[in-house]
């Protein structure tokens, strides 16, 4: 074999490895995806199962659950632009929470006289939502006792027909670009 037949070889191997890389660096791979949720599941699995029914100033009731949802389980995220959610920061600090009763539907309804009793709920799924401005990082949960709260007031068993969730992060779709 001739000396530039060997230099067309390594020349066409390395361009062969070079999209390789290329393209393993822009694809995720979906075996890695898939360890990653499991990785979040199993780590949301261990933290409490339960919760508090608490109301907020303006009406929102939501179940207050253990803080570690968020700093637990943000670090396993792994994802460019997500932060950790307002409710950390908001000046009401609700924390970890799932929201039970938006304002409107609490205000409309007679009171809420389950306030300040204990709620379980299992840890179902992780998964992402998007809206027009925001991705959410979120641990779907399965709370029959919830959906239960929710009829005895007249309203749908869950908020808008969306799982009940507990929100681990945030991206703000118009301040992140990738």
């Amino acid at each position: 074999m001739g000396r530039t037949k060997r230099w067309q070889i390594k020349w066409l191997l390395s361009l062969v490895c070079l999209a390789l890389a290329t393209a393993a660096y822009f694809y995720q791979i979906p075996t890695s995806a898939t360890e990653h949720k499991e990785a979040i599941l199993e780590a949301a699995q261990k933290l409490p199962q339960s919760g508090v029914l608490k109301k907020n100033w303006d009406g929102y009731i939501y179940l207050k659950v253990d803080d570690d949802y968020i700093h637990q389980l943000f670090p396993l995220i792994h994802e460019n632009g997500f932060h950790k959610p307002s409710s950390l920061h908001r000046p009401s600090r609700i924390g970890a929470h799932i929201s039970v009763f938006y304002k409107d539907e609490a205000a409309s309804r007679k009171p809420i006289t389950e306030v300040g009793q204990s709620y379980s709920f299992r840890v179902k799924n992780f998964t992402h939502v998007s809206t027009k401005q925001k991705d959410y990082a979120i641990i779907e949960v399965d709370s029959p006792e919830l959906e239960k709260l929710r009829e005895k007031y007249g309203l749908p068993p869950k908020l808008f027909n969306h799982e009940f969730h507990i929100t681990i992060g945030d991206k703000n779709k118009r301040y992140y670009v990738p």
